[in-house]
């Protein structure tokens, strides 16, 4: 397979592309554990999408062991990066303590990140945020724009 031979020299792409294989079982058995060594190794060499893909692998334990503490570092590198679903992740992390302790202004931040790139679910969670003023000054107007983007 041409994705085998790209990932045995090094190929990050190809590392994300066959762990995605391996989850799936697209073409090849699947093995969870080999999804997420593939992905992480990916991950590790900057691919994005790995990032957030091996931070939601930790967040649940697919193939790793469950690590909330890991999942906001590889979501906070793809958050970095402008990734949109690890920005509405971070945010939601912030916002309900997972890995962190909850700060609502940080989570407010991410999901203003996610928002502005139309993510249904930050904008519903960012509208909560207004509407409560938690993180943010108390805004019914703006939570009723977002809860209206959100639908």
């Amino acid at each position: 397979m041409q994705l085998e031979a790209r990932t045995e020299r090094g190929d990050p792409e190809a590392m994300y592309l066959l762990g995605k294989r391996y989850f799936d079982g697209d073409g090849v058995p699947r093995d969870l554990h080999t999804a997420a060594e593939l992905i992480g190794r990916a991950a590790e060499n900057g691919i994005v999408e790995a990032q957030y893909t091996y931070g939601y692998f930790c967040c649940y334990g697919i193939g790793v062991p469950t690590d909330k503490v890991a999942t906001i570092r590889w979501y906070r590198k793809a958050a970095d990066a402008g990734y949109t679903e690890a920005q509405y992740g971070l945010g939601y992390m912030c916002d309900m303590g997972e890995g962190v302790r909850v700060n609502k202004m940080e989570a407010a931040k991410w999901y203003h990140l996610a928002a502005a790139h139309g993510h249904a679910g930050a904008q519903c969670n960012l509208g909560i945020l207004y509407y409560n003023g938690w993180g943010v000054r108390p805004d019914k107007r703006e939570a009723a724009r977002l809860f209206c983007e959100a639908s």
